[in-house]
């Protein structure tokens, strides 16, 4: 095989296959192009792919030719591969000022076809405005007899005002020398239709005129090809600029998803960091605690112990935030969960605050799903101690109620603490967004993402002074079927 460079660090697709169209090697935008991939299987499956390799290769000649696929025009051309029964194949997506420019061909051959078949209409006058000749089509237009036509005055014969009109408009005009057109609208038989009328001037040796010719054509076929581009026309710029909101929202939404990677990474990084050093504080802790007899350090160390404890909780927030990316899902009965969660809540939140935990969750006990438990568990404790927190260490009640409607469990945790400001709700799941003094601000983002892992239906509601509801919906029969 003769050694050439056949262009495969080209930015348009490139592919090497043989005669029985096995792939032999593609360029990185052959690989990459996802759209071009599918339309490239789709082709290769037609049998004109086989046709035109096969002759490339008969001919030892480059070939090339167009082809649709994929909702998209390829320029296509096959380069054989000297010494051997192979072909290159080189893709050139039609351009969009290529598809315009057809689109514009197609037209006027419409346009051309549309003319042969539209209404003409010819009629001379002298110029005085007598009228000197008058074709059959005359006829048709005015419903008189071409006979009545001859050497009357033309207003006697276009008695309709628009086109009266537009004749003495093109004769008085002196800017138009020798030729002139007008347009205008004429009501035909509860139709309304559109005509062009050109007026061509001859003169005499002196200069003087010695006749006008007159034609008028219907251009209503135009009209309305016009105004149809012109509809396709808006309907793609409203297009491309959906297609433009859509790719920038896409670009938005690949931007915000590498930050939050970058996020995750960082925070596993710093969360293992610290465990081993508060790891280390906690047993120093446990050891002192045991040997110290004084109540006053006593009080001090159980300061510490609660700051470690605290540390710890958000260090587990950021783990669980950089590792969550499936659910292990089992059967499981939330009843249990969730009352675990409640009661765990109500004990750590007794020295800080005087909040009443109220549930009610007799009608789903016994109900199974299969959900990740220990997943189920961080959004009912992210919930609840979000709205612990609404107290600021103050008095309330928690209200945690279940009910069942068709196939799905619907969890409600309601508060009456002080609500979330209006202007912070549209951020409420976004990571490391807190207006708490403590916290890292991942709770309601990780329970967001458990909730997506799952399928389930997260929505708060909250009016700032009265309180806040969560509710979360959880569909049991798909669960069931997992």
């Amino acid at each position: 095989m003769i050694n050439i460079d056949y262009g495969f660090t080209s930015p348009y697709p490139v592919i090497h296959f043989d005669r029985n169209l096995n792939i032999l090697h593609q360029n990185k935008s052959a690989l990459e192009d996802l759209v071009f991939t599918s339309a490239f299987d789709w082709a290769l499956a037609q049998e004109e792919w086989t046709e035109k390799i096969g002759n490339c290769i008969e001919i030892s000649h480059p070939v090339q030719y167009e082809t649709q696929a994929g909702g998209r025009t390829y320029s296509v051309v096959l380069l054989p591969v000297l010494g051997a029964e192979e072909v290159i194949a080189y893709f050139f997506r039609i351009s969009p000022k290529r598809w315009a420019e057809e689109t514009l061909v197609q037209f006027r051959n419409i346009f051309q076809t549309a003319a042969s078949e539209l209404e003409h209409v010819y009629f001379i006058l002298d110029s005085i405005g007598n009228i000197l000749y008058a074709d059959q089509e005359c006829e048709k237009f005015t419903s008189r007899e071409v006979s009545e036509f001859s050497g009357k005055h033309f207003s006697e014969c276009f008695f309709l005002s628009p086109v009266r009109d537009c004749i003495v408009d093109l004769l008085e005009q002196e800017d138009l020398v020798k030729t002139g057109s007008r347009q205008f609208q004429l009501q035909k038989n509860s139709v309304l239709k559109y005509y062009r009328m050109s007026r061509f001037t001859r003169y005499n040796e002196t200069g003087e005129v010695m006749k006008y010719i007159f034609a008028l054509l219907d251009i209503t076929p135009w009209q309305e090809y016009e105004k149809s581009l012109l509809n396709d026309v808006d309907d793609l710029e409203d297009r491309l600029v959906l297609r433009e909101k859509q790719l920038e929202e896409v670009r938005e939404k690949l931007y915000h998803s590498k930050r939050l990677a970058d996020i995750g990474t960082l925070a596993a990084t710093v969360a293992h960091e610290l465990r081993n050093p508060l790891a280390t504080i906690k047993a120093a802790l446990f050891n002192l605690n045991r040997k110290n007899k004084q109540d006053e350090l006593i009080r001090h160390f159980d300061v510490i112990d609660k700051k470690v404890s605290e540390s710890e909780q958000i260090i587990n927030n950021l783990l669980f935030y950089s590792r969550m990316k499936h659910a292990n899902k089992q059967v499981i009965e939330p009843w249990k969960i969730i009352k675990e969660a409640v009661l765990t809540c109500s004990k750590l939140q007794q020295e800080e605050s005087d909040v009443e935990f109220i549930q009610d969750l007799e009608v789903i006990r016994g109900v199974e799903i299969s959900a990740d438990p220990l997943q189920l568990a961080e959004v009912i404790r992210n919930i609840l101690d979000n709205a612990v927190a609404s107290f600021n260490g103050g008095t309330g009640k928690v209200k945690v109620f279940s009910r069942l409607e068709g196939n799905e469990i619907i969890l409600e945790v309601k508060d009456d603490g002080g609500g979330i400001p209006e202007e912070y709700q549209n951020k409420l799941f976004e990571p490391f967004f807190t207006t708490k003094a403590k916290g890292t601000g991942l709770g309601l983002s990780v329970c967001r993402q458990i909730a997506e892992l799952h399928d389930w239906s997260l929505n708060i509601e909250s009016i700032e002074e009265q309180g806040t509801e969560v509710t979360i919906l959880i569909p049991m029969d798909r669960m069931a079927d997992e």
